[in-house]
């Protein structure tokens, strides 16, 4: 039997979905209620699973990128991910919109009576890593995982396709 090129990208995408679902919940479920409110004084192997789960994505959308289209899509990948030229107000204001929701949920606690513990201010520095990392090579950096496997859906279609949980298989046409 063989597959035609639609049929075999929506077994790329199946197989994409279904593998983050198991790996990442596989690696959750088993420490969902070892994680401590505060995170680094959870064990080493509690936060490797949180990590591995949360990267899960990124990790499989490389992989099968390697496995079905090898050292070509690979190259295409890398490629993908070079910074574009974009307008220095735009760089600015998506490196800062993180910190400013964090402080503007932070007031809101403080104003609705919220009680703030101690600062541990030996974490500061960590700022910049917790907002960009997650970003760049994380959940967030979603052109490593799902929309790498829909990007050649959309193609097939008319209009765009919506990319959420729910409405994950609902294309217009």
């Amino acid at each position: 039997m063989t597959l035609n090129k639609t049929e075999m990208r929506y077994k790329k995408l199946l197989l994409f979905i279904i593998t983050c679902y198991a790996i990442s919940w596989g690696c959750w479920i088993p420490v969902l209620d070892k994680i401590e409110s505060d995170p680094f004084n959870s064990p080493l192997s509690v936060l490797l699973l949180f990590f591995i789960g949360a990267y899960n994505p990124t990790i499989t959308g490389i992989f099968l990128t390697a496995f079905f289209d090898g050292k070509n899509g690979l190259k295409d990948l890398k490629a993908r991910l070079r910074i574009k030229k974009a307008e220095t107000k735009w760089v600015l204001i998506s490196l800062i919109a993180g910190p400013i929701l964090y402080g503007l949920a932070f007031f809101c606690y403080h104003v609705f009576n919220g009680q703030v513990g101690e600062v541990n201010y030996g974490l500061l520095p960590w700022i910049p890593i917790v907002f960009i990392v997650p970003i760049i090579f994380g959940p967030l950096a979603e052109e490593l995982g799902i929309s790498r496997f829909t990007r050649s859906l959309q193609v097939l279609y008319s209009s765009s396709m919506v990319c959420s949980p729910p409405c994950l298989f609902n294309f217009s046409t």
